[in-house]
C-alpha cells in the first residue's frame, strides 16, 4: 500500500500557470507583464523548433484546464526530491499536481501505454527526456506545478552545481515513498520545465 500522502484542494486555490513561466499567481492575459508574455512566446518558438522532425508534441495545458479535462482537483503529494541529495539524504517535498498516466492519457490517448514506446517530455528549451513507457506501468508519477507550502517553486540541482532552477511549468515527480528501488535512478527521469509530451518516434533499425 502507497505511503504517498494525497490531499484534494479546491481548483480555484492553484495558481494558474501559462506554458514556459514559472509560478506566478493567478492573472490575466492582459494583467501580465510584457516580459513573461515574450517568455512564454519564446517557449512555444522553441518547442515548435523542436518538433521539426522528431515526433509531434501536444502541449500542457494550464493546471485549471487540466483539471477540467481530467475531471478531477488536483492533489498534494509527497516525493523524496530526487535532485537535492541521493537516497534518505533527498528531503521530503510536498507538491500540488496530477496522476501523470492520466495526463498522459488526455493528451496522448491509449497508445503511448503501447509496449515498448517511449514517452518524450518536452523542456522549455527544446530538450526531450525520453522515458520508457513501462516505467509508468511499474510505478505512480504525478505532473506537478507547484510546491504545496508555498515556497518557491524552484530547486538547488546539486549534481549539476546550479541554484535556484526554475521547475515550472510542469515538473514530473515519482512515488519514491512508496517505492525506494526509485531512489537507485537519483535525478534520472526527473524532468523539469515540461511544456509539452509527445509518443517517440520509433528508433531506426
Amino acid at each position: 500500500m502507497s505511503t504517498v500522502q494525497t490531499t484534494a484542494i479546491g481548483v480555484k486555490r492553484q495558481h494558474s500557470l501559462q506554458v514556459g513561466e514559472a509560478v506566478v499567481g493567478s492573472v490575466s492575459n492582459t494583467e501580465r507583464p510584457a516580459a513573461v508574455r515574450w517568455v512564454s512566446w519564446l517557449s512555444l518558438a522553441c518547442l515548435w523548433l523542436a518538433g521539426l522532425g522528431a515526433a509531434f508534441a501536444e502541449p500542457l495545458p494550464v493546471p485549471n484546464e487540466v483539471a477540467e479535462r481530467l475531471q478531477r482537483e488536483p492533489v498534494a503529494v509527497q516525493v523524496r526530491h530526487a535532485h537535492d541529495g541521493l537516497g534518505e539524504l533527498a528531503p521530503v517535498l510536498a507538491y500540488y499536481g496530477f496522476p501523470a498516466n492520466e495526463v498522459l492519457d488526455a493528451l496522448l490517448g491509449a497508445a503511448w501505454r503501447e509496449s515498448g514506446r517511449e514517452v518524450e517530455f518536452v523542456a522549455a528549451d527544446g530538450y526531450r527526456s525520453v522515458i520508457p513507457s513501462a516505467h509508468f506501468a511499474r510505478y505512480r508519477a504525478w505532473l506537478v506545478y507547484a510546491r504545496a507550502d508555498g515556497a518557491a517553486f524552484v530547486t538547488d540541482n546539486v549534481f549539476k552545481n546550479r541554484r535556484e532552477v526554475s521547475l515550472g511549468p510542469w515538473y514530473l515527480v515519482w512515488d519514491n515513498l512508496a517505492a525506494p528501488q526509485l531512489m537507485a535512478f537519483g535525478d534520472h527521469y526527473w524532468p523539469y520545465q515540461v511544456v509539452a509530451v509527445a509518443i517517440a518516434l520509433p528508433h531506426a533499425q
